[in-house]
């Protein structure tokens, strides 16, 4: 498995991301090969994040190019700096008895 981290800075409108991103960009990604995981993610500094996780390398990086410029396309007025990305390999997962939902 492969996942790629984005996080975004001095994101505005954090309500309005997340709805378009779950409803649009969300059901893009569930149709590339490989897809597994998408999460949205606020981190406590305000920015706003996503992890990516995919079966290959190759899955990935196809899903990352072919989404790059979606925020700036889809959100223009919402995302007004480039990502910080980080990606590799996943070495090994766990997860607990039950899955966490969202607040």
């Amino acid at each position: 498995m492969f996942l790629a981290i984005k996080r975004f800075s001095n994101v505005k409108n954090p309500d309005i991301v997340t709805n378009k991103i779950e409803n649009e960009l969300v059901p893009k990604l569930r149709d590339f090969p490989g897809f597994i995981a998408y999460y949205a993610v606020k981190f406590d500094n305000g920015d706003y994040g996503s992890v990516g996780i995919f079966e290959t390398k190759e899955n990935i990086d196809n899903a990352l190019q072919q989404t790059q410029d979606w925020p700036k396309k889809n959100l223009p007025d919402n995302f007004p700096n480039d990502p910080e990305l980080i990606r590799g390999e996943v070495l090994f997962s766990a997860a607990g008895k039950t899955i966490a939902r969202s607040a």
